[in-house]
């Protein structure tokens, strides 16, 4: 405790006050910059009717760029952003709204009708909404019964796997998706009671695959009507669990135009009492909602660039207020009223949902716990810090001061340092940062912390790729001041890599870090991130957390749950001596002999995952795993019989639209996309001895007989 630095009380509160004055900076800069950014493109456009203006329109049939979108572009936030150049216009409906600051000169800034969320957008460059004499689709055909008819022919050819590149069953998925984009929220809602197949029915019949594949497209379309399609098929119950938590994760890589109007509506969907009451659809619910937050309203660079911003203007209003006086004030209490409770997958879950808004005051909420003023576990702490990782790319200069304060702090768990050290690596850190902590390595008693800078300085130095290019001079300037030891594998490390092809225009950056641990040879935290440069467009790739609070508490607790019924007894036998009105309770034990016990921190862990282009999280403690038995003989049980099970999922991986004018008064348009079907289906059967599911529900039993057989098909 004595190396803390030797920093004094004033120092601490000093730097305490320099972050937080840095932080009302940064939200002055960047209420200046979003009305600068409105200003540049409100003068974009004007003068509309020269028609060599251009528009970038964000994902009218889906989802743009890549499944990651909400994480192209983040770096450029810091630097400035860059205005689109020029605008979209339409000779009807257009509204005009403003005027310039001087009394003796007015300007007219040109925008479509903002979207409401029971109607259709109207996007002027795209066919259906305007390629039938000015008109969209609807006006031409019955937009239900173009859908009824579409689904219908996907659910009979997914009944026959083999013929569905011949059939282009995902292309007729994609014209599904934008025929329901034109369509308004009481349209949707007529086609889905046609639609709609109970869970009750076999999941392979053609009946189930036509709702599941409009289902998806509901899901994929993005727009207002959608969202409130979804929000009563949730409320009624006709999705649920697993497949409503699908629909929801879609939302931030689908959403087309959210509005203030849109999140609102997103938010009470999330915080409704329908949705917390179910665990899975609850967590993709918050994490979601949280993910289009930060896209559409704290990041200006996608806020800006991602959206049809020049068809109707800036989504991220400035008295839009929401965002600091409901959003961030309800996940605050509810971070804080589970922390009371001591829920642990519940806190977990708030703190990941605060770092996926990364707006500058989720640090207000964290530095408590983070200073130790208030209490929480390690992990927890571990993961506030994981959970910047956006904020240190969007804000590099508060992530970079922040992370290196907790990384300076030798009072501070080594897993806490050791995840500062890995966020800094991600927010552009400078040379002069660099060095000071390569010779820290010299000083710092923490083995795990220096193993975690030098490996990650000593990689970094060797990075490819113009867009490394900055890191990796940084890095190789501080190389020769680390610590000349060698640390093993089993010591925390950071390891950065770079591949890029100038022929291609195509570049990938790696980052896998894990934390070692303290009581096994397995660390403790591993993640893994790729991010991928296509063309100067940077996202995220591939990603994948995982982490717990102790190897060997997690083995020890699964292998409690396995075995016969001496070890379960055992087990009971332990919770007994920890109960405190037992008279073998350890702890009255050791104050009679005058022993001080080190109370041991509860088992908890989580993962990070992406499942179907859509990000997923699961957060477990002891709790969790000692339901793992009763889960086990209901499955064991299901199977038993045989039992016919099939899983499908129509997506969008990636997907972009571009429009514009051209000279001639043609449109341009160039649409990309890349729909995708996963289907798992079969039948399996499963009989062991003894039954497991004649099981206690305690325990698992090891079965001295198994005989399993099954029929799988994939897609």
């Amino acid at each position: 405790m004595s190396l803390e630095s030797g920093r004094s009380a004033s120092k601490e509160s000093w730097e305490s006050l320099r972050l937080k004055r840095s932080i009302r900076s940064v939200d002055s800069s960047e209420s200046k910059k979003s009305s600068q950014e409105s200003s540049e493109s409100e003068n974009a456009s004007r003068g509309v009717s020269v028609s060599s203006s251009d528009e970038n329109v964000r994902k009218p049939q889906g989802s743009l760029s890549s499944t990651e979108s909400s994480e192209s572009s983040e770096s450029s936030n810091e630097s400035g952003r860059d205005a689109n150049s020029g605008a979209s216009t339409s000779s009807s409906s257009i509204r005009s709204s403003g005027s310039s600051s001087s009394g003796s000169s007015s300007e007219e800034k040109d925008y479509l009708p903002v979207p409401g969320l029971n109607d259709p957008p109207h996007f002027p460059m795209l066919p259906l909404f305007f390629g039938f004499e000015g008109r969209p689709i609807s006006s031409k055909i019955n937009p239900v019964e173009a859908v009824r008819k579409i689904a219908s022919e996907i659910g009979s050819e997914l009944q026959y796997p083999d013929g569905i590149p011949k059939e282009n069953t995902l292309a007729k998925f994609t014209i599904l998706t934008r025929l329901v984009q034109v369509m308004s929220a009481k349209q949707l809602k007529e086609a889905g009671r046609s639609l709609y197949t109970p869970s009750s029915k076999p999941s392979s019949s053609r009946a189930s695959n036509t709702w599941k594949a409009f289902r998806d497209a509901v899901g994929e379309a993005g727009t207002g009507p959608a969202l409130v399609t979804l929000k009563e098929w949730i409320m009624s119950k006709k999705v649920r669990g697993e497949d409503a938590a699908e629909l929801v994760s879609s939302l931030p890589r689908a959403s087309v135009t959210p509005t203030p109007e849109y999140l609102n509506e997103f938010f009470k969907l999330a915080t409704s009492p329908e949705v917390t009451k179910q665990s899975i659809l609850n967590t993709s619910a918050i994490l979601s909602f949280t993910n289009l937050v930060r896209m559409s309203q704290v990041d200006n660079s996608t806020s800006h660039k991602y959206y049809p911003t020049h068809l109707f203007g800036r989504f991220s209003l400035k008295n839009n207020s929401a965002l600091q006086q409901e959003y961030i004030p309800w996940l605050e209490r509810a971070f804080e009223s589970a922390v009371s409770q001591a829920d642990s997958p519940k806190i977990q879950l708030y703190i990941r949902a605060l770092g996926n808004i990364a707006h500058p005051r989720i640090w207000d909420i964290f530095e408590p716990y983070l200073e130790g003023e208030k209490n929480i576990s390690t992990l927890q702490k571990v993961l506030m810090v994981v959970s910047m990782d956006k904020l240190s790319v969007l804000y590099p200069k508060i992530g970079r001061q922040v992370l290196y304060k907790l990384y300076q702090n030798m009072a501070q768990p080594h897993e806490v340092r050791c995840a500062a050290v890995f966020q800094i690596m991600k927010a552009q850190p400078p040379a002069n940062m660099l060095q000071r902590m390569a010779e820290l390595t010299n000083e710092d008693p923490h083995t795990q912390v220096n193993a975690a800078v030098k490996s990650a300085i000593e990689s970094a130095a060797n990075l490819q790729g113009p867009w490394t290019l900055p890191l990796a001079l940084n890095a190789k300037s501080a190389v020769h001041l680390l610590n000349p030891e060698k640390y093993g594998s089993q010591y925390t490390r950071s390891s950065l890599r770079s591949y890029a092809s100038d022929k291609l225009n195509l570049g990938f950056e790696q980052q896998v870090d894990h934390i070692g641990s303290d009581d096994h040879i397995f660390p403790k935290a591993w993640f893994f991130n790729v991010r991928r440069n296509l063309g100067g467009v940077n996202n995220r790739y591939l990603s994948f957390d995982a982490m717990t609070s102790s190897v060997d508490a997690l083995l020890d607790a699964l292998l409690d749950q396995i075995g016969d019924q001496r070890r379960h007894q055992s087990k009971e036998e332990y919770q007994y001596s920890e109960n405190p009105d037992s008279s073998w309770n350890l702890n009255k034990i050791g104050s009679e002999l005058n022993i001080k016990t080190i109370m041991a921190e509860q088992l908890e862990g989580n993962m990070l995952f992406q499942l179907a282009a859509s990000e997923r999280f699961f957060a477990f403690d002891n709790h969790t795993i000692d339901v793992l038995p009763s889960i086990v003989k209901a499955a064991a049980s299901a199977f038993q019989s045989g039992n016919s099970f099939n899983f499908t999922k129509f997506y969008n991986q990636e997907a972009v639209t571009v429009g514009f004018p051209t000279a001639m008064g043609l449109p341009f348009l160039f649409t990309f996309n890349t729909p995708t079907l996963l289907q798992i289906g079969g039948e399996a059967r499963i009989r062991t001895y003894p039954d497991l599911a004649q099981g206690s529900g305690n325990s698992i039993p090891v079965p001295s007989v198994v005989n399993a057989s099954a029929d799988v098909h994939f897609v």
